[in-house]
């Protein structure tokens, strides 16, 4: 069976959520799928044993998280001869066309930071969570809510689901012999 490896760090929740999705989308097409927390992972985890490799990171204060940072670097060999997708999920994907450059851009920096070069890049949008946040978040949430003109009083998920579906079947499809050229999807 086909193996898939999904680390995710996240902050807020969205991006547990997206790799949760991930693993259940992975399930339905015959992949065994494990999916971790990059603060957690298991000490014994090999990424080289695995078929396929997606990192998912959310954006906060245009920086990834560090637990993610650290698992790139000390992985990037095996990342490095692997067909692995990197996510990066941020609410300036969901923005206007000068946010989502904003949002390619932490990207990018990220991926130089770290050498690497992924076989496919992809920003998802995140989801603005005011139910799950104390004061002072929600107060910068709201400045941020009225920018996007959604409601400051309850949660709203940007994230495209059938989007996020299609970018995992692409790289699903890819050619187990295949790395393939680093691509990006906007």
């Amino acid at each position: 069976m086909r193996k898939l490896l999904i680390v995710y760090g996240t902050t807020e929740g969205q991006t547990q959520k997206i790799a949760q999705f991930l693993a259940q989308e992975a399930h339905l097409r015959d992949y065994d799928c494990e999916a971790y927390n990059a603060e957690m992972l298991p000490a014994d985890i090999s990424p080289s044993q695995f078929s396929k490799i997606v990192v998912a990171a959310s954006v906060h204060m245009e920086r990834h998280q560090a637990a993610i940072a650290r698992f790139v670097e000390r992985y990037l060999p095996d990342l490095d001869k692997a067909q692995a997708l990197f996510l990066s999920v941020s609410l300036s994907a969901a923005g206007n066309p000068e946010e989502k450059y904003e949002a390619w851009e932490y990207t990018r920096q990220f991926l130089t930071d770290a050498g690497w070069r992924p076989t496919q890049v992809q920003i998802v949008a995140g989801a603005l969570r005011f139910s799950e946040s104390d004061f002072f978040k929600r107060w910068a949430m709201r400045r941020l809510a009225k920018e996007k003109r959604a409601d400051h009083e309850h949660d709203f998920e940007y994230t495209d689901w059938a989007e996020l579906r299609r970018v995992l079947k692409d790289f699903l499809d890819l050619p187990a012999s295949d790395k393939g050229s680093p691509s990006a999807r906007t």
